[in-house]
């Protein structure tokens, strides 16, 4: 069944096949164009996680379907010194945790604008298809 999903990309491979494996991971996010869709998301929403960068998503690219358990936003600042003046600076960042729910295939890209939420249209993926 083909659905709209947002998307958060260049996740490392290492921990999306650690999602895979243990059904459940925790994630901080850092990275602009994933927290313009972290953004856009809702505990209970599921995304579709790559790890293709954004600039790299093409139809047909894999990757998993997964529930939001839970997001937590947050704001660190800190101050830096440099040459006798006091630099102010925050980061932003997104804690989340993820439930697997199945792997999932990019159909078609519906948007891909920096600022705004990733939007992918993905089918889902049988295990006997993903095992050949």
């Amino acid at each position: 069944m083909v659905m709209e999903y947002i998307a958060l990309t260049s996740i490392s491979s290492a921990i999306i096949r650690d999602l895979m494996a243990h059904k459940l991971r925790s994630m901080e996010l850092r990275s602009a164009h994933n927290i313009f869709s972290m953004m856009a998301i809702r505990v209970g929403d599921c995304v579709f996680i790559t790890d293709r960068s954004i600039h790299d998503l093409v139809p047909g690219s894999r990757g998993v379907i997964a529930r939001v358990r839970s997001k937590e936003v947050n704001l660190h600042r800190s101050l830096h010194y440099v040459d006798g003046i006091t630099e102010e600076r925050e980061t932003l960042t997104i804690r989340a945790q993820f439930e697997m729910v199945t792997m999932g295939r990019i159909r078609r890209i519906l948007k891909n604008e920096f600022g705004s939420p990733v939007i992918v249209e993905a089918d889902a993926i049988p295990y006997y298809e993903e095992a050949r």
